[in-house]
């Protein structure tokens, strides 16, 4: 049983890196054909050239801003769905694990459905 649950994590690992690659490469064609019709627009490479150090080897600062712009937007939009879908699943797991909570207070029964879930929160608040 341990080698089915391994291995079928691998290879849900494996495919969330192809898919999280995939998404690098198809933002950064984006990104850099969009920057490069701006960059080709009549003049702007006269411009450029005129700029300063910071028109020297536009095509190689092009490249390395759009390499960081996507690899940042899609490790962080990857953490955020991951860490969404790993919130859903624990708090789901805490909500049925804790629906049958009952309290009695002078003869009557009080349901607390999913306590687990948030009385932890109340608890922190009030020891501040």
């Amino acid at each position: 049983m341990f080698f089915v649950i391994a291995g079928a994590l691998l290879v849900l690992n494996v495919g969330q890196r192809w898919l999280v690659e995939t998404l690098k490469v198809r933002l950064r064609e984006g990104l850099v054909q969009d920057l490069l019709r701006d960059w080709l627009m009549p003049r702007r490479a006269f411009w450029l050239a005129n700029a300063g150090p910071m028109g020297v080897n536009p095509d190689q600062r092009i490249h390395e801003d759009a390499r960081k712009l996507c690899e940042l937007s899609a490790d962080l939009g990857t953490g955020l769905l991951q860490s969404a879908i790993l919130f859903g699943s624990f708090a789901g797991v805490l909500w049925v694990l804790s629906s049958t909570f009952n309290f009695r207070i002078a003869h009557h029964d009080y349901a607390v459905p999913g306590f687990m879930l948030w009385a932890p929160c109340c608890m922190r608040a009030r020891a501040r």
